[in-house]
């Protein structure tokens, strides 16, 4: 037999065994599958022995086939070794085979992992940031909105909040609270927080700096008019002198597309997100970053950023007079 029957099945099978002995292929279904009549009754003992099949059809895309449908490997007895190669063959004049499925190489998961569900206001507030990067890395979610006061108490009295405080995510598993922190914890898992720890601390300063400017924004819409209307000039103000100056400076220096690595990361999505907020104030604010621009440019056309940006996504407006008001009623202040 010719070890590379086995590419017939898509597996990747070593070259030699022991003399003495012979490795089977065996499939979960039906109990004697891939045997000779002299070693059915040892395998048939073997096989209700295995441990639980973990082998894929291919490292890079998990397996959605069903517990009886996965391959796996016993070490079997036989008197005859086939010259050392392993045994893979659908042809009944090598051995006695039965009922052999036919697999297809990498099927489709088929079930769907559960979506992110997020808890919050019908605004932007401190959660868009988190909406723009599950955006940005194509992950769909849900939203469930607080607009009533007795909302947020249950969510208080089944102590899902950790302080107190939304935002709220259910991702994996997990109840997560604080804004920084799911943020982080997205951005690892979506692979969007550079490739080693000086990466990562780069993109944290960068991302505080965004998040403080963009807090300043958040925070203006519940101040009186007049205060309001200072609150956000005072936001032009600081984008033009303290914090854009800081991104264009960045790109200058190394001349690449993206903040960090010359790779798309969180700092990249939160600039963005940064400059349209900040645009929504004064639109020719980037007149004096020509760097920027073409930034904002590049990054806006990005598949998943684009899609998000169109109308109809998730991505919210900017905060108006009743939701203002919905949140001063829920948290009574």
């Amino acid at each position: 037999m010719q070890a590379d029957r086995g590419t017939e099945l898509g597996l990747s099978l070593p070259g030699s065994l022991v003399p003495g002995s012979t490795r089977i292929l065996v499939l979960t279904r039906p109990a004697f599958v891939f045997v000779s009549p002299n070693t059915q009754k040892s395998l048939a003992t073997e096989t209700k022995a295995c441990p639980t099949p973990t082998e894929h059809f291919s490292p890079n895309q998990p397996s959605s086939l069903t517990l009886l449908d996965k391959i796996f490997f016993l070490q079997g007895h036989s008197q005859n070794h086939h010259n050392n190669s392993w045994i893979l063959s659908q042809n009944t004049r090598d051995s006695q085979i039965y009922g052999i499925p036919r697999y297809r190489e990498n099927p489709k998961p088929r079930v769907m992992a559960t979506k992110p569900k997020l808890f919050y206001f019908r605004g932007r507030g401190r959660m868009e940031s988190i909406r723009w990067l599950l955006a940005a890395a194509g992950v769909e979610f849900e939203e469930e909105f607080i607009e009533t006061t007795e909302q947020y108490e249950k969510l208080l009295k089944d102590g899902r909040l950790l302080f107190g405080q939304v935002p709220m995510v259910e991702i994996d598993g997990m109840v997560l609270t604080q804004t920084r922190a799911i943020l982080s914890y997205l951005a690892a898992k979506y692979d969007l927080y550079g490739k080693d720890l000086k990466e990562t601390v780069r993109i944290n300063m960068y991302t505080d700096g965004t998040l403080d400017l963009m807090l300043m924004i958040a925070v203006a819409a519940f101040k009186p008019p007049a205060e309001k209307e200072e609150s956000l000039a005072l936001v032009v103000k600081r984008a033009k002198t303290r914090y854009f100056p800081v991104f264009e400076k960045i790109l200058k220096d190394h001349g690449e597309d993206f903040l960090v690595g010359n790779k798309f990361s969180w700092a990249d999505i939160q600039l963005l997100e940064a400059i349209l907020m900040v645009e929504e104030l004064d639109a020719s604010v980037l007149s004096e970053f020509p760097l920027l621009k073409a930034f904002k440019t590049r990054i806006s056309n990005i598949p998943t950023i684009k899609k998000f940006l169109q109308p109809g996504s998730q991505r919210k407006p900017p905060p108006d007079s009743h939701y203002v008001e919905v949140v001063r009623s829920v948290l009574h202040f």
